[in-house]
């Protein structure tokens, strides 16, 4: 049997990339993000770095900003798979466009 081994993180998203935390990614081939419930997160904007000093915007091949959206009931936990976009950063942050808060981050080696 194939055994996956995930490895489980709490992370900052923040309003300021500048206080949100970062996460190392380099080890893994993917991952989720579970919000939770109560939190008034609905938009997460993704940020990546190959130092881990310096954190740029993410964007797609036609330069639009990498995002994940949530509906914007606050009372129901929430959860995204981190954008394919995202895979080839060393180092991410996540950006919150609604409000700070923490989220658990599941990262898959």
């Amino acid at each position: 049997m194939l055994q996956r081994f995930c490895t489980i993180t709490n992370v900052r998203a923040d309003t300021t990339v500048a206080d949100s935390t970062s996460f190392d990614f380099r080890n893994f081939s993917g991952g989720m993000v579970f919000v939770p419930a109560g939190s008034g997160i609905t938009v997460l904007t993704w940020y990546g770095s190959h130092d881990g000093i310096t954190f740029l915007p993410i964007e797609d091949g036609s330069g639009t900003a990498v995002t994940s959206t949530f509906s914007s009931s606050a009372a129901a936990a929430k959860a995204c798979l981190i954008p394919a976009a995202c895979f080839a950063a060393a180092f991410l942050k996540i950006k919150a466009t609604t409000a700070d808060g923490l989220v658990d981050i599941s990262l898959k080696s």
